[in-house]
């Protein structure tokens, strides 16, 4: 067994030989991502750095903002950052769409999703980088989105093909706020630093002062779940 500190473990598919055990430090990310979602999604409808721009012009000036109730959102991924982003978004009053490539309970599969994309305020990317998500948002998954909504990737960089992105931002026609990028690390003067409409932070949303803690409660109940599955399957 390897017990990675990520959530994410597609970066070793292919690389551990037969009856090894890939495991990620799943349940531990999901719910401080979602935060950060959340507090960007606020930050923007509020427009908190327009009043931060203001404060340091020390003008007392309001100015209407929007909000995030009634705002409708797709969330492409029902893991554990999806789940987490739905249970953190509805309490603000946001219509939420939750989305995987296999439909349940309250999820709906990705055709389905594709079909109610221009009809959303908001799109998240909550999922893994697979050969089906490698560029999913292209440029004709960009221009079916509606006219200034937000992009926000909390997933992968690779889920994104960066040069429709980058062509979507130039025309102002979205908004992006990305965790992730393609290429990460973002080296300087790749113009995606200073695309209209974009905020970037690096890879940074499940960063906390209690991620180490997290971590290692995620790595104690995955490796006891393991050990335990060998013990009863050898007893069998």
């Amino acid at each position: 067994m390897i017990q990675l500190f990520s959530a994410g473990k597609d970066s070793w598919s292919g690389l551990v030989p037969d009856g090894v055990v890939v495991s990620g430090a799943d349940r531990a990310h999901g719910a401080p991502v979602a935060e950060w979602v959340v507090a960007q999604l606020l930050n923007h409808y509020r427009d908190l750095e327009g009043y931060r721009a203001k404060q340091s012009a020390q003008s007392w000036e309001r100015h209407p903002t929007s909000t995030l109730a009634d705002k409708r959102v797709l969330v492409l991924g029902a893991g554990d950052i999806g789940v987490n982003v739905q249970r953190r978004t509805v309490p603000f009053g946001a219509k939420l769409t939750l989305a995987a490539r296999t439909a349940r309970e309250n999820v709906v599969d990705m055709v389905a999703a594709r079909a109610v994309l221009p009809e959303q305020d908001v799109v998240v990317l909550a999922l893994p980088h697979t050969a089906d998500t490698h560029h999913l948002v292209d440029t004709s998954f960009l221009a079916e989105m509606r006219h200034g909504s937000v992009l926000v990737n909390a997933g992968r960089g690779s889920l994104v093909d960066t040069d429709a992105l980058l062509a979507a931002l130039e025309e102002q026609r979205l908004h992006a706020i990305l965790d992730v990028t393609d290429p990460e690390p973002l080296p300087p003067g790749h113009p995606l630093w200073t695309a209209p409409g974009v905020v970037i932070t690096p890879h940074s949303a499940a960063i906390t002062d209690d991620t180490t803690n997290r971590c290692w409660a995620a790595i104690v109940r995955n490796v006891s779940e393991f050990v335990t599955k060998k013990i009863l399957n050898a007893l069998r």
